[in-house]
């Protein structure tokens, strides 16, 4: 046998591959965000400094929606009115010092239409998770929360856009 021939990469090469190629010959895809077919064009209305602006425009052109400028006729204007973070403790060690922290974020959001008619009433989407807190490694137990934010609010942009997509189904089902 020459050196390049492993009979056991290819046996595990081979089984890694093999569902692989039938998922994709069923058919079967992973869910995505592509709004490409339900929503063309959206406004996202916020105040200047709102922490989910931002991560929501990257989000809707990835999805392939394209974002104006201005709102316009045929556009859903997405408003981002409020937002809150808190952090609280909801364990303490034997040393009586925090031991975990509950992180909870929240974005009040609404939508409407390009002429003004509200679609989605406002209402506020939350998420919080609880985190344990490091005395001995401060700045690993702030990245953690850092990061947890970061999720939570991820998984609320994805709730903001599985409703559009929700929305823009009825819209053209109506």
């Amino acid at each position: 046998m020459s050196a390049g021939w492993r009979p056991r990469r290819f046996v595990g090469l081979l089984s890694a591959l093999l569902p692989a190629v039938l998922l994709a010959g069923c058919g079967f895809q992973l869910r995505g965000m592509d709004l490409r077919s339900s929503v063309a064009t959206a406004y996202v209305e916020s105040a200047p400094r709102h922490g989910f602006a931002d991560p929501l425009r990257v989000a809707l052109v990835r999805a392939g929606v394209e974002l104006l400028d201005t709102p316009a006729a045929d556009a859903l204007v997405i408003q981002l009115l409020d937002e809150r973070r808190s952090r609280r403790s909801v364990s303490v060690s034997d040393r009586a010092l925090a031991a975990e922290y509950e992180v909870q974020i929240g974005v009040l959001y609404g939508v409407r239409d390009g002429s003004g008619r509200q679609l989605v009433e406002p209402q506020w989407l939350e998420r919080e998770r609880v985190y344990r807190a490091d005395r001995d490694n401060i700045l690993g137990s702030s990245e953690e929360r850092a990061l947890l934010e970061r999720e939570m609010q991820t998984e609320l942009i994805q709730q903001i856009i599985r409703s559009l997509d929700a929305l823009a189904g009825a819209r053209r089902g109506a």
